[in-house]
C-alpha cells in the first residue's frame, strides 16, 4: 500500500465530512423557508488537495486496492475536476435514427466538435462531420462539416443514406 499519504487522505476525509455538513446544513435552512446567503458556504478545501489525490487513485488502481482506496478517500468528483477538465466533454444527444440508435454531437462549445451513434451494438464516431441535427419528428438529418451542410434521409448508424 505504498501508494497512501495518510495525512492527505484524512485531510481529505476531514474537508469532505466539513463541506458535506455545511451543505447540508444550508439546504435544511432553505427548506425551513429562510433564505441563506450562499456567501456563507466555504469552498470545498480538497481543490487544494487534488493532485496527490490523483497521483494516489492512479497508483491505488494500478495495485488494484480499489475497496482500500474507496475507505481511505472517499469519492468526490468535483475537487478533482480541474484534473481532467480538458477531456470532459458533454454529449448531446440529438435524435434517435431508429429505435435501436441515437444521435449524438460532442464538443458543441469547442471547435472539437464530433458525431456519434449509439446504441445496444456500441458507439461509433463519424470521421467525417463534426456537427448533426434531425428534423423533428422526421426522417431527415443534417451532417455538417467545414465543407458544410449534407442534409440524407433514414441514415443508418455510419450515417449512410439507407435504400
Amino acid at each position: 500500500m505504498d501508494w497512501l499519504d495518510a495525512e492527505i487522505a484524512e485531510q481529505w476525509r476531514k474537508e469532505g465530512k466539513r463541506y458535506a455538513s455545511d451543505v447540508n446544513a444550508f439546504v435544511h435552512k432553505m427548506l425551513q423557508g429562510e433564505h441563506p446567503d450562499e456567501s456563507e458556504l466555504a469552498d470545498d478545501a480538497r481543490y487544494s488537495l487534488g493532485s496527490k489525490v490523483m497521483k494516489m487513485v492512479k497508483q491505488a488502481n494500478l495495485q488494484g486496492e480499489v475497496e482500500r482506496l474507496r475507505e481511505e478517500l472517499p469519492a468526490a468528483t468535483w475537487p478533482l475536476s480541474n484534473h481532467f477538465q480538458d477531456s470532459m466533454q458533454a454529449v448531446q444527444v440529438v435524435g434517435y435514427l431508429n429505435e435501436d440508435t441515437m444521435l449524438c454531437n460532442t464538443g458543441v462549445l469547442s471547435n472539437n466538435g464530433k458525431v456519434y451513434t449509439m446504441g445496444q451494438q456500441g458507439w461509433w464516431c463519424s470521421p467525417d462531420y463534426t456537427f448533426a441535427g434531425c428534423s423533428e419528428g422526421g426522417p431527415y438529418v443534417a451532417l455538417a462539416n467545414h465543407e458544410g451542410v449534407r442534409v440524407i434521409r433514414e441514415p443508418d448508424r455510419k450515417l449512410e443514406e439507407s435504400r
